[in-house]
């Protein structure tokens, strides 16, 4: 079956909002559903597609679009979004805001995603072999188009400035202000304050990239050395920079593999950094932090609340920020690199 979804890409990041309950759609009803994304694929153009897909999600979720949706009425994309953001919006008020041009995407990602759940469930109570072999391989495949819009979309996570790619939606705490910030864009560059350091290349530093005795990429190194020299310099003179020193904000999205991380932690704990603040968001797009210690406290009572926790370089951020999480219900969270 060829879907439309991956035809819909643009070129950005990772995604998702907070899902509310999967509808209830029964078997006809999914399937019919089902043919309409079908059918979309085969439009003449890309904006006959969109609207396809538009007035198909409309009626899967039984809501009331405003206006028209005819070639006759629709005639911009920018009037497609504004009816695709105002229906996502009822179905889901809480879903962060996502860049502008991208708020159909978010909407057909929405459908993917429930559709998939929604074939799980059918293909497991179907009594029909037939239905049941359907709705399985339905349920793959459009888990697979909810996967690759959500990896187009940008949000507008509270507390960072402009549109990101989502962090790991994981519970931490209110952010710490005083920080040097490590922020990994969507090309794979790592930015210290602004200023971009190093770019990886398929998710890996470029085997040309100079690294200290101790294994830590060296203009990594070198900037957080920097940051934690002049702060000490301009303590002296404003509070605010004394409150600066010995802390690092990591911003990495969701998806990208925790090796980003590592390679701040190695950096940043080589120029004496003792505390990793590691972003997070909520459902509702609100920054958050995990955070991390990246030397132990010679302190014995301190150094026995302390629970290492690793993140291999290939898992993503989002299970590496969970393993951060746990290890910080049971103690302190070190992170230990290799």
């Amino acid at each position: 079956m060829g879907w439309a979804a991956p035809s819909l890409l643009f070129v950005a990041l990772a995604a998702a909002g907070a899902p509310t309950a999967t509808p209830d759609w029964s078997a006809d009803e999914m399937k019919r559903l089902l043919a309409q994304a079908q059918a979309a694929a085969r439009s003449p153009s890309l904006f006959a597609q969109n609207q396809a897909l538009f007035v198909m999600a409309v009626a899967a979720y039984r809501v009331r679009a405003e206006g028209p949706v005819g070639p006759a009425n629709a005639s911009s994309g920018d009037g497609l979004e504004a009816r695709a953001k105002r229906v996502l919006r009822r179905i889901d008020p809480d879903h962060p805001n996502v860049k502008r041009g991208q708020w159909l995407d978010a909407l057909l990602r929405r459908f993917y995603a429930d559709a998939a759940a929604r074939c799980r469930t059918l293909g497991r109570f179907s009594r029909n072999r037939r239905d049941r072999v359907f709705f399985d391989g339905m349920a793959q495949q459009a888990a697979i188009a909810a996967e690759q819009l959500a990896r187009t979309l940008e949000l507008q996570v509270e507390g960072l400035d402009g549109f990101s790619a989502p962090l790991p939606v994981v519970d931490g705490d209110e952010p710490y202000p005083h920080v040097c910030q490590a922020v990994v864009t969507a090309d794979g560059g790592i930015n210290i304050d602004a200023v971009q350091r190093v770019r990886f290349v398929d998710h890996r530093p470029p085997a040309a990239e100079e690294r200290t005795g101790r294994g830590a990429l060296r203009k990594l190194h070198s900037a957080f050395l920097f940051f934690e020299r002049s702060a000490s310099s301009l303590a002296r003179y404003d509070r605010a920079w004394a409150k600066k020193r010995g802390h690092v904000r990591a911003v990495v999205p969701a998806q990208f593999p925790a090796r980003y991380l590592n390679e701040i932690a190695k950096a940043a704990r080589e120029a004496k950094i003792r505390r990793l603040h590691v972003m997070v968001m909520t459902s509702r797009g609100e920054l958050r932090e995990l955070g991390v210690d990246l030397m132990k406290s010679k302190r014995k009572k301190q150094r026995r609340r302390s629970r290492d926790v690793t993140c291999d370089d290939d898992v993503s951020m989002t299970r590496c920020a969970e393993r951060i999480a746990y290890a910080g219900q049971r103690g302190r969270p070190y992170l230990a690199t290799r």
